[in-house]
C-alpha cells in the first residue's frame, strides 16, 4: 500500500541519471496503454468482419530513456486472415519458416506490420507443415546450406 502522504511531492519526480523520473515514466506508460487501447477498439469497431482470434496488447515506457512502446499483436486463427489485414493495412505478408528441433515441428509464421495512430500493429499467425512438407523443406535447406542428400 502507497501512503497518502503528499507532504513531499517534489522527491517523486527526481529524474534518473538519464532519462525520464518515475512519475513521468508512468504517465508515459499510461499515455501508451490508453493509445494502444484506443487503436485496439477502433480496429474491432471499424474492422468486424476481419478474422480475429486473439489480441495482445502491450504498451512499456523506459526510465533510463525517453522511449515508450505502443503494440497490438493479433492472431488470425488462420494464415489466410493475416493476408486479409495485410489488405487492409496496406502491407506485404512476410512468410518465414522456423525449424523447433526439440518439438520436431516445422512451421511457416506469417506476419504483416503496420503502424496505426502510434501503435505498432503485428497481425500473425502460423501454420504446422505436415510431416512430409517438413521432411522436404529440411532437405531443401540442408541442400542450401552445401550439404549433400546421400
Amino acid at each position: 500500500m502507497v501512503p497518502d502522504d503528499r507532504a513531499d511531492t517534489a522527491s517523486a519526480e527526481f529524474v534518473t541519471s538519464v532519462g525520464r523520473g518515475p512519475l513521468a515514466t508512468i504517465e508515459a506508460f499510461e499515455a501508451g496503454a490508453f493509445r494502444t487501447g484506443y487503436v485496439a477498439r477502433r480496429l474491432l469497431a471499424e474492422l468486424p468482419g476481419l478474422p480475429l482470434r486473439e489480441i495482445s496488447p502491450l504498451a512499456t515506457a523506459y526510465a533510463d530513456r525517453d522511449a515508450t512502446t505502443a503494440q497490438l499483436e493479433l492472431n488470425t486463427g488462420a494464415v489466410e486472415g493475416v493476408r486479409a489485414w495485410g489488405d487492409v493495412l496496406g502491407a506485404e505478408v512476410e512468410v518465414s519458416f522456423h525449424d523447433e528441433r526439440r518439438s520436431r515441428r516445422v512451421y511457416e509464421l506469417h506476419e504483416v506490420k503496420g503502424m496505426i495512430g502510434g501503435v505498432a500493429v503485428r497481425v500473425v499467425d502460423i501454420r504446422s507443415l505436415p510431416a512430409d512438407e517438413a521432411a522436404a523443406w529440411r532437405r531443401a535447406r540442408h541442400r542450401a546450406d552445401g550439404g549433400d542428400d546421400s
